[in-house]
């Protein structure tokens, strides 16, 4: 039963493989940069951007901080699923520090993972995998619905036949998921176990659709690409970034991100290189340094579970930092 959190233990006690993926991701991001100079554009064209759509800069940055709400509370409702108690702070600063472990280490999935067992603890380590199976499958559940209707919306429009009326019902139904799986999962009341994988599901698919909001918002006021008409190529780019396992869909996401502004949607080159990297600074950025945060307060500061030894099996539980946040609400 302690197979888990010995070798997680062992993997994040080893900085050097955090350092090691950071060097690599900086190299990674240093030939995206020159790739994107190599297609017409310099850092004066980023700041330019920059400064004259700070407004939709700001609205892509809020849209990021949805992204990460839905995704600390489809981890929150997962948690509860499995009988472990997790406040709203507590699983949003949790999914942002793994999600620095995603971003910086190979395969990212399967270490982030680790790291939110590790801090589940001390709760049973079935409860903890019940937990992280539930969180993983609502999260695939809610990309497959949104990948299957960007699917048929492309295709239909590369056809040129419109969206007929089933579409868009599809489209509601995904949107009231959504909706009521926010809704639900901001409830601590006692629910039905399958209510509450329904608001798994519906974060998940909220997450999403702000994900892909963040990048439309850039998308319409650098390029004027209609959010409506980027988001359904932005979702299957993104669920291609997702299924190659890179750290944080690098490489995959961007050309991605770039191609379709450029090559569907005929975006000046500049412009849409501006744009892949705004939203990174608005998207990713936002999550990696409220994770680096979180990681330095616990590491430096805090200096909580997860920093030192396995604790003996023998001894008396210490309550891991989701539960102490959420003990006083519960009572």
């Amino acid at each position: 039963l302690r197979t888990g959190d010995v070798a997680a233990h062992a993997y994040l006690g080893i900085g050097k493989r955090l350092v090691g993926g950071a060097v690599l991701l900086a190299l990674v991001a240093g030939g995206l940069v020159r790739f994107a100079s190599y297609r017409g554009m310099d850092a004066s064209v980023v700041g330019g951007q920059a400064q004259a759509h700070l407004a939709a800069l700001a609205v892509s940055g809020v849209c990021s901080i949805g992204y990460v709400v839905c995704k600390g509370t489809a981890l929150r409702q997962a948690g509860w699923v499995a009988g472990i108690p997790l406040g709203r702070f507590a699983s949003v600063r949790l999914f942002c520090e793994s999600a620095v472990i995603d971003i910086l280490t190979w395969p990212g999935k399967v270490w982030s993972d680790a790291y939110k067992y590790r801090m589940l603890a001390p709760a049973a380590a079935k409860r903890r995998l019940t937990a992280l199976l539930g969180f993983r499958g609502g999260m695939m559940l809610g990309a497959a619905g949104l990948a299957a209707v960007a699917s048929v919306v492309v295709l239909r429009r590369m056809d040129g036949t419109g969206n007929p009326p089933l579409l868009r019902i599809a489209v509601l139904v995904l949107l009231v998921v959504a909706y009521l799986g926010m809704r639900r999962g901001g409830s601590l009341r006692p629910r039905r176990v399958d209510n509450r994988l329904i608001a798994v599901v519906g974060c998940g698919l909220a997450a999403g659709i702000a994900d892909a909001m963040a990048a439309g918002v850039l998308s319409q006021s650098i390029c004027r690409v209609a959010v409506a008409d980027f988001a359904p190529w932005y979702v299957l780019v993104s669920v291609v970034a997702v299924v190659s396992q890179l750290p944080a869909g690098i490489v995959v996401l961007d050309v991605g991100f770039w191609f379709v502004l450029t090559r569907v949607f005929d975006a000046p080159p500049a412009a849409a290189s501006a744009t892949v990297l705004l939203y990174r600074l608005a998207g990713p950025g936002l999550t990696l340094g409220a994770g680096i945060a979180g990681l330095a307060h616990r590491v430096l500061i805090a200096k909580e579970p997860g920093t030192t030894p396995v604790a003996d099996p023998g001894a008396a539980p210490e309550p891991c930092f989701a539960m102490r946040h959420t003990i006083g609400n519960s009572q």
